[in-house]
């Protein structure tokens, strides 16, 4: 049977997210949400397979500890793969360019460096690590002297339309991915396990943190609608056909 899901591991330089919600706190929501669409997508999951059957690689990617610790090994393997997916690889997702960019790493390894918070203050005393954005699109505001926090707000409020017109005109629109834990764990239980959706129902109304004393209002038909609510919208993932 195909694999049909990827588990990606969203990462700061030196951590993996997936270990500290503190850490999440700080990633843009945005780019979480299209990791996790791209993980349950079958036709991003399936160029991702293609890509390690082509070039010799693991068909579940090498762990992350063994990629860094060969990856001087694999630098011709890099270089060759790097360039196969700025050529070839399908245009129709849309992904932004940090994710574009990293696309190797997902194949190679199944994690990502994520870009940092979607609005941050860069300083070296901060105790998380930051990253300037590897987009080239952004909007910045530059504060080269000392002001007041009430110096910015008001230089914010009375600047907001130019800000709000530079944003629309500079950054790309991200479609909406966000889908919650549970309609994700729905998908995981119909895709990879094959159950039925009375026994997903079952199963979600028994993970309850006190099944003994919630009365679960989880049925056949709630949650068959979650799943193809969920799948309608990870679509929003692979850009339409132009006709």
């Amino acid at each position: 049977m195909r694999k049909k899901h990827l588990k990606i591991e969203i990462r700061l330089v030196g951590y993996d997210i997936t270990k500290s919600k503190k850490l999440k706190e700080h990633i843009d929501k945005d780019f979480i949400s299209q990791i996790h669409a791209l993980e349950v997508t079958d036709s991003f999951v399936q160029e991702i397979l293609k890509l390690r059957k082509k070039h010799d690689i693991p068909i579940d990617g090498y762990s992350f500890e063994e990629y860094q610790k060969n990856k001087g090994q694999l630098l011709d393997k890099i270089a060759e793969l790097t360039a196969d997916i700025h050529i070839n690889f399908p245009k129709k997702f849309l992904i932004n360019e940090t994710i574009k960019n990293r696309i190797p790493d997902i194949v190679l390894a199944n994690f990502i460096y994520a870009p940092g918070q979607a609005i941050y203050i860069e300083s070296k005393g901060l105790p998380l690590p930051t990253q300037r954005s590897r987009s080239r699109y952004n909007v910045k505001i530059i504060i080269e002297k000392r002001v007041s926090p009430y110096q910015i707000q008001k230089f914010i409020k009375e600047n907001s339309e130019i800000i709000r017109s530079a944003i629309e005109n500079s950054i790309p629109d991200t479609p909406n991915l966000f889908i919650s834990e549970r309609d994700y764990k729905i998908i995981d239980l119909r895709d990879n396990k094959k159950k039925k959706f009375r026994e997903i129902a079952e199963e979600l109304d028994n993970s309850h943190p006190d099944p003994k004393t919630y009365k679960g209002d989880t049925n056949e038909d709630s949650t068959k609608t979650a799943y193809h609510d969920a799948k309608k919208r990870l679509k929003n993932i692979i850009q339409k056909e132009k006709t």
